[in-house]
């Protein structure tokens, strides 16, 4: 899946939700934001990248501990999760995250499946 055919690179959306094969959608997410986006994620600070069997409440505040901090290398930030599940709490604290998403920050959400994704949190996020 080429993910850039979908994403206007202009007006990047602060979240979005990929659902499917795990692991062909993380490469696809990968090549999108070096290649379309040229924002490299070896040893970049600016890059948060997490895999999960479940995403929990303690995932979830990291995530926002790292997103409060300002971009060091650039003007964004970018977070790739990947999780076959995320418990209640993680999307509560995820949709409080989405909400306000600090400028420059853009949110990967990759899924096997979202039947159990919230209808808040799905309304914060752009699927594809």
């Amino acid at each position: 899946m080429n993910i850039g055919a979908f994403i206007n690179t202009d007006e990047l959306h602060h979240a979005y939700a990929l659902v499917g094969e795990p692991t062909s959608l993380l490469q696809s997410v990968l090549t999108f934001v070096e290649k379309d986006l040229a924002f490299p994620v070896k040893a970049n600070p600016d890059f948060w990248m997490s895999e999960h069997a479940t995403f929990t409440i303690d995932d979830a505040r990291a995530l926002a501990d790292f997103h409060i901090r300002r971009p060091i290398a650039g003007a964004r930030k970018i977070y790739i999760i990947r999780a076959d599940a995320l418990t209640i709490e993680a999307q509560n604290a995820l949709l409080k995250l989405f909400e306000e998403p600090g400028e420059g920050n853009h949110f990967f959400l990759i899924l096997s499946e979202d039947k159990t994704i919230l209808l808040t949190l799905r309304s914060r996020m752009q699927f594809l």
